[in-house]
């Protein structure tokens, strides 16, 4: 979102300009060991959003960083940081990716983001090795909410479809089929779910059929997939947690192979990520991405994305990313950008406070 604090406003606050300090003890400090490159704007601008990870099967050490740039499009980096692709085609807000649709009669790996110049869709196939991205979705769909925003995508286990979720700064998420019609991507409504509140964030558990959703100045809600039941609102969310400030943003979840897993999300107005038990949604604490030697730290989040895979050695138990707000190099202030966390430190740090 559009950044509502000016660095200079938030610097009235200490502790959070303050990157070394932790004032509660439920919390604990990571450094990012990666950056990508700047995004492709101008220092100041409110460019870079929301970033996905592709997981390459074959060469797990060269999956991919997908990230939304909002004055422009997608661009695309690799694990060292550097940027590989840019594809122009819009102000693109969120971001995620799914394998498993089947498209002119194989199955492939789809990228889709919200396109804010046109109030669509985009949606892009990646061939296996990551080095091509084709748009194939319906460029004359327009969406009916009054300006699409907040991402997220869904497999269907029943069925094996593949599902946007799309939603509006008003309150409503749409919840979209991907459907092939004459080797183009369509896009079929099949239901909608109502917030009290302007949203963005959003993330789904496939094995559970559940979609949670961040209210910016409400907390996290989760929804049942395809049902009109009531949704249920996550205790200590929001700021009845004193650890976390509005506004509640990016929204992600880590699974183990056993099944137990975290849902976090970015608590903006004081630079933190909330950490969630996946099943009893007990708050288990937070923590900060601070400056490193080479690398500063992250400021005012927007989108955030968590894998639970091994990308090589530097990465063995996946990574954690999350969009800087204000970026800096050497002191001076720089375009947005991407920080990458390895997970082995996050879990390191997380069972030495546990």
């Amino acid at each position: 979102m559009l950044k509502k604090l000016m660095i200079a406003a938030v610097c009235i606050q200490m502790a959070a300009c303050n990157p070394n300090t932790t004032p509660s003890s439920n919390g604990f400090q990571v450094k990012a060991v990666v950056e990508t490159e700047e995004s492709n704007s101008v220092e100041g601008d409110d460019a870079a959003d929301d970033p996905a990870i592709w997981y390459n099967e074959a060469q797990p050490e060269k999956s991919l960083i997908l990230g939304t740039n909002k004055k422009l499009g997608l661009e695309v980096y690799n694990l060292e940081g550097k940027r590989l692709a840019t594809y122009p085609t819009g102000r693109l807000n969120n971001v995620d990716v799914r394998r498993g649709f089947r498209f002119r009669g194989q199955l492939v790996d789809v990228v889709a983001a919200s396109n804010r110049t046109r109030n669509g869709l985009d949606v892009w196939v990646i061939d296996p090795s990551g080095t091509q991205f084709e748009l194939v979705s319906d460029t004359t769909f327009v969406s009916p909410l009054e300006e699409v925003y907040g991402l997220c995508m869904y497999s269907q286990v029943s069925d094996n479809s593949i599902h946007v979720f799309v939603n509006g700064k008003e309150g409503v998420v749409e919840q979209y089929q991907l459907v092939e019609n004459d080797s183009t991507v369509t896009f079929q409504l099949l239901h909608k779910y109502h917030a009290e509140g302007q949203v963005e964030g959003m993330v789904t558990d496939e094995e559970r059929g559940l979609l949670y959703v961040g209210e910016e100045d409400g907390g996290i809600y989760v929804y049942t997939i395809g049902s009109d039941k009531p949704r249920t609102r996550i205790d200590h969310s929001g700021e009845e947690n004193p650890d976390l400030q509005y506004d509640i943003e990016g929204l992600a979840l880590y699974i183990n192979e056993d099944g137990s897993g975290y849902l976090i999300s970015s608590s903006q107005g004081n630079n933190r990520f909330a950490m969630y038990d996946r099943h009893t949604y007990a708050y288990l604490g937070f923590f900060e991405v601070v400056a490193g030697d080479a690398i500063d730290g992250v400021k005012e989040t927007d989108g955030i994305d968590v894998i639970a895979k091994s990308l090589g050695a530097q990465f063995p138990k996946g990574i954690f990313i999350a969009q800087d707000g204000f970026n800096t190099k050497d002191g001076i202030d720089v375009p947005q950008n991407f920080k990458i966390v390895s997970w082995s430190e996050i879990v390191e740090a997380f069972d030495a406070k546990h």
